[in-house]
């Protein structure tokens, strides 16, 4: 009797196994099937989205039925249109960090260069000098000549600035903290650049240290050059330092004189070169020597230099950045502080080898009578 029992247990288990199974076969189904019609469904997808989510559906029921824990697989953005609904379907893509502001040429790079360790660098130069060599007789005394040196001692000073950056935009960002370094780096040119040409009185430059052109009758051109134009200026200057013993190997000027030097026309209304050579919008070349425009300098100022007797740039850890999220204020406020600076100074050896001049003084020295 018990083993009959047994038997019939077994047989009424089976039944009911059986009864399950179908039931939830149909229940599978039918869950399939309506998520299938209300998630691939309707008008508002195209049929490149639909074809993709149908392709998918086998692998995406066995997560559904437990039998996988995830699927993963790739949707175009071709296949994704704005629909009939009243919703956008329109997937947005990332394009990246650009910059929209100016830029700035580092000025700095046009010196002879030394790269200090410390924070502060010495130079011995000549003063002066006292030239007695002459012809003299056979066994006859000779005269002495001398030259005085000179010690140019320059510390170093430091441009600095930092800005706060947000923990989420820097990790939503696309190389944000790079993007972000490069316009901290123009903004420090900048000030560089200002430095260098006008000077607050920190850092040796080229206004603080300079000869003016001559515009009376010590110019060596005064007075002898018919309709004088931009460019006969700047052939007067070089021609002035020349005599002088210094060989121009740099012209900085204003932007608004850079294209002032390539307006001159002759008398067909014809534009002339007259040797200038346009490399570039803030770049030309006259006779080998480098004529750049700078943002630092306005009206129709500008300096020609003889740059290897000059001065040497000092500088130590060029562009030295740093990005910190240390302290309580980068904790409470979840930011981060970007550090940027600095450290630099023109050790000007002899500021005779610079001459500061003005366009339209010095073409009226020029002008004949």
């Amino acid at each position: 009797m018990s083993q009959l029992s047994e038997n019939t247990k077994r047989q009424l288990n089976s039944i009911v196994d059986a009864i399950d199974e179908k039931i939830d076969n149909k229940l599978d189904a039918r869950e399939v099937e309506f998520k299938k019609n209300s998630v691939f469904g309707g008008s508002n997808y195209s049929n490149g989205l639909r074809n993709t989510l149908n392709k998918n559906i086998s692998q995406m029921q066995n997560v559904l039925k437990g039998n996988a824990h995830s699927y993963d697989f790739e949707i175009k953005a071709s296949d994704i249109t704005e629909g009939s609904g009243s919703g956008s379907y329109i997937v947005e893509d990332y394009g990246g960090n650009k910059s929209t502001l100016r830029s700035f040429f580092d000025l700095a790079s046009l010196f002879p260069q030394y790269n200090a360790t410390g924070g502060s660098v010495r130079f011995v130069t000549e003063n002066s000098e006292d030239n007695q060599f002459g012809i003299v007789a056979e066994a006859s005394a000779s005269t002495q000549s001398d030259v005085q040196f000179k010690e140019v001692k320059k510390s170093l000073e430091t441009i600095r600035s930092f800005g706060v950056i947000s923990e989420e935009l820097l990790s939503d960002g696309d190389n944000l903290e790079s993007f972000v370094r490069s316009r901290f780096i123009q903004q420090l040119i900048q000030k560089q650049n200002n430095e260098l040409v006008n000077g607050t009185g920190n850092i040796s430059s080229l206004n603080g240290n300079k000869v003016d052109c001559p515009t009376d009758g010590t110019l060596i051109f005064a007075d002898s050059v018919d309709n004088a134009q931009n460019l006969d200026v700047l052939k007067a200057v070089v021609g002035q330092q020349q005599n002088s013993g210094f060989n121009v190997d740099l012209i900085i000027i204003s932007p608004k004189e850079m294209y002032n030097l390539q307006f001159i026309k002759d008398s067909n209304n014809n534009y002339i070169q007259g040797g200038l050579d346009v490399v570039s919008p803030n770049y030309a070349r006259m006779g080998g020597i480098n004529i750049y425009s700078t943002e630092a300098l306005s009206g129709d100022s500008g300096f020609a230099v003889d740059t290897q007797k000059f001065g040497v740039l000092c500088r130590k850890d060029s562009f030295d950045a740093k990005l910190s999220s240390d302290g309580k204020n980068a904790l409470v406020y979840n930011v981060a502080y970007l550090r940027l600076m600095s450290r630099l100074n023109m050790a000007v050896l002899n500021s005779s080898a610079n001459m500061k001049f003005d366009f339209s003084d010095v073409k009226s020295a020029l002008e004949t009578p």
